[in-house]
C-alpha cells in the first residue's frame, strides 16, 4: 500500500510563523518538502474565516488534510464544562471542513500517577464522551501520548469499556522518553494504532532537528508496521531541541525528514 506522509505544523511556531495569518505559506512549504498531507494545530481554527482559509491553503498546495491536534486536561473535574465546550466547538469546526478527519488529542496537566482515583475515572469518562462526540459527527479521535507512562496508557486500556472505539496516535519520541519501547508498543497495540507522530532522537537523551540524524529505529518500526498491517498516516512532528536556535532553513529540515521517512518506511 502507498503510505501517506504528513507534516504537523509545530515547528513553524518555533520559526516565528503565525499559523493563522500564514496558513497558505506553511502549506506551500510542506508541499515543497515532498509531503502528501498536513496536520494543523488547533490554534489555526481562530477566526470566522478558518474554513475558507484552510481550504484555500490546502487546495493551492495540493495537500490532503489529516486532521487537527489538541491537548486538554481531560482529568480535571473542575474544568469539565469548559473542556466540554471547547471540544464541542472544536469538533463542530472540524466537521464543517468535512467528514472523516481525525483529532489526535492528548491529556495535559497531570500524569495518571499523580492523579487521585476519582480524577482517573473522570478522565476515562470524558474520553468515552469525546469518542461519542466525534463519532456522531463522522469524525475520528485518537489518543496521543504526551508524557504518559506505561501505567497511564495501561489504565486507559484497562478501564475504557468500548474497546472498539479506543485508538492511539503514538508519539514515538514521547514513548521513548517515558521509558516505553516504541516498537513493543506498536506490536502490542497493533489493532489500535490509527496513525503515528514521529521525530528523531538520541537514545541517551534529547532529540535531533532532522529525522535520520538520530537513533530512531526506522527499520524496526517499518517491520512492525508491516506485521500489524498498519494502514494509517505517518505524521512528521518536528520540534527543535531545547536551546537550538532556528538556524537551518526550515524547507531543508522538512525535505530531509520527509525523504528519510519515504526511504525507510516502505509499506
Amino acid at each position: 500500500m502507498a503510505l501517506r506522509v504528513a507534516a504537523h505544523t509545530s515547528i513553524f511556531q518555533q520559526y516565528g510563523f503565525d499559523q493563522v495569518k500564514q496558513s497558505e505559506k506553511i502549506a506551500d512549504i510542506i508541499a515543497q518538502a515532498g509531503f502528501d498531507a498536513i496536520e494543523w494545530h488547533h490554534t489555526t481554527f481562530v477566526g470566522d474565516d478558518y474554513k475558507n482559509r484552510l481550504e484555500h491553503a490546502q487546495r493551492n498546495s495540493g495537500l490532503d488534510l489529516v486532521g487537527v491536534t489538541h491537548s486538554l486536561p481531560l482529568w480535571n473535574q473542575a474544568e469539565y464544562e469548559r473542556i466540554t465546550d471547547i471540544l464541542d466547538e472544536h469538533a463542530e469546526k472540524m466537521s464543517s471542513i468535512g467528514p472523516g478527519f481525525t483529532c489526535n488529542l492528548s491529556c495535559s496537566g497531570k500524569a495518571s500517577a499523580d492523579r487521585n482515583p476519582s480524577q482517573n475515572e473522570h478522565f476515562v469518562q470524558v474520553w468515552t464522551e469525546v469518542c461519542g462526540l466525534f463519532d456522531s459527527l463522522d469524525l475520528k479521535v485518537s489518543y496521543q501520548n504526551n508524557g504518559d507512562s506505561q501505567a497511564n496508557l495501561d489504565y486507559l486500556i484497562e478501564n475504557f469499556e468500548e474497546e472498539e472505539s479506543l485508538f492511539f496516535c503514538p508519539d514515538i519520541h514521547s514513548l521513548q522518553t517515558a521509558g516505553i519501547d516504541p516498537v513493543g508498543f506498536l506490536d502490542k497495540n497493533g489493532d489500535r494504532i490509527a496513525s503515528l507522530h514521529i521525530r528523531d532522537y538520541h537514545t541517551d537523551g534529547g532529540r535531533t532537528v532532522v529525522i535520520g540524524e538520530g537513533d530512531l529505529p526506522l527499520k524496526q518500526i517499518n517491520a512492525t508496521l508491516q506485521a500489524i498491517e498498519f494502514d494509517g498516516d505517518v505524521i512528521v512532528d518536528l520540534i527543535l531541541p531545547s536551546g537550538t536556535p532556528p538556524d537551518q532553513p526550515l524547507l531543508e529540515i522538512l525535505t530531509k525528514s520527509c525523504q528519510a521517512i519515504s526511504e525507510n518506511l516502505t509499506l
